[in-house]
Formats: structure tokens, C-alpha cells, sequence
């Protein structure tokens, strides 16, 4: 099993940072040490420039590591969901989305969709209300559950 797997039931696992979102693939850590797990669904996460460093540096709000994600409400969607708990942020949910660039979509948190692809000429994540529907099923009646996040 990866250093830092131990105790985790899903993985968000960055494939690709960017200046349009951070793209990634969420798996479930069910199966056995040392095997590849479960993809569950794709996701997107907004990226912010990192002030006085080189162009192209991008800042995320959930670091790298083991995060608790407890069972929440996301009143802009109206429907029930879950919370990262990030030291120095709050609200950082799983919901549905498609880009990074709306502030409606993204603030800091994981868009869960199906696939990837472009909307409008940008870079997206695709049948998002598909994908958010299969990672919920995932995650069951579950009060919580352990996020590792890393990088690919």
C-alpha cells in the first residue's frame, strides 16, 4: 500500500494542474494492499495563481494528504453532499460542476463528474450530475469517510 494510504477510503489522485482547474480521478481504496483502486468518477478543482512566483503556479485549497470529509448540505444545489475539513476554510464540498472559471461552479471545492471534455471552448468535467450521482452511491449512508489526496 502507498505511504500515507492507510486509512483512506477514497483517493483523489491530480492528474493535471492547470490555469483552467486541476483534473483529477476519484477511486475507492477498497481493494487489496498494493492494488490499483476503484475509479469512481472524475473531478475538477479550481486553482488560484500563487502570488510573487513564476507564471503558471497555481494554488489549491485542499492540500495534499489525509483529510476527514464528514456528510453535509450544499444549499446553493439544494441537495445533500460532503465537506472536506481543510484547516482555514470551510465549505469545501464534493457537488456538481462543469469549469473552473464560474465562481457559480467552483470555489475550493471537487466538481464530480463522468468524463472529461470541453464546454464552450474550455476545459471541463462532463454528465456532472451522473458522476456526483455515482460518487454518492459510493459513499452509501457513510457519516464520513477519508480522502487522500496526491498527486499523480
Amino acid at each position: 500500500m502507498p505511504e500515507g494510504q492507510a486509512g483512506a477510503d477514497l483517493e483523489l489522485v491530480r492528474t493535471s494542474v492547470r490555469e483552467d482547474g486541476c483534473f483529477g480521478v476519484l477511486q475507492a481504496l477498497q481493494s487489496p494492499p498494493g492494488q490499483p483502486g476503484l475509479p469512481i468518477a472524475v473531478c475538477l478543482e479550481r486553482t488560484y495563481p500563487l502570488p510573487d512566483a513564476p507564471a503558471g503556479a497555481q494554488f489549491l485549497k485542499i492540500p495534499v494528504g489525509l483529510h476527514r470529509c464528514v456528510r453535509s448540505y450544499f444549499n446553493g444545489g439544494g441537495y445533500e453532499t460532503y465537506e472536506v475539513l481543510v484547516l482555514g476554510h470551510d465549505r469545501l464540498l464534493f457537488h456538481v460542476a462543469n469549469v473552473e472559471q464560474r465562481i457559480l461552479d467552483l470555489d475550493g471545492c471537487i466538481g464530480v463528474g463522468r468524463r472529461f471534455g470541453l464546454l464552450n471552448g474550455q476545459s471541463a468535467i462532463l454528465d456532472s450530475r451522473l458522476g456526483f450521482n455515482d460518487f454518492m452511491a459510493w459513499a452509501g449512508a457513510r457519516e464520513s469517510f477519508s480522502l487522500l489526496v496526491r498527486q499523480a
